[in-house]
């Protein structure tokens, strides 16, 4: 199973969902949008996608690619 890093490849999977100009510095309110939703369903979960990508020249991007 795949270890993500802090700043590794968590942030190339979300980099065309993540807002232009957001940072680290930023309150959560300010910089953070809902991707997806998560909610119980008898014995499983049901996911319901809610983000929309705001980036898209960044979709499918690499971590090695976003840190060039």
């Amino acid at each position: 199973m795949p270890v993500w890093d802090d700043n590794d490849e968590a942030i190339s999977l979300f980099a065309a969902f993540c807002s232009e100009g957001a940072h680290q510095e930023m309150e959560w309110l300010e910089a953070y949008t809902p991707y997806a939703v998560f909610r119980r369903n008898g014995d499983g979960v049901r996911v319901e996608i809610v983000g929309t990508m705001s980036r898209p020249w960044l979709d499918g991007i690499t971590p090695t690619e976003l840190l060039d």
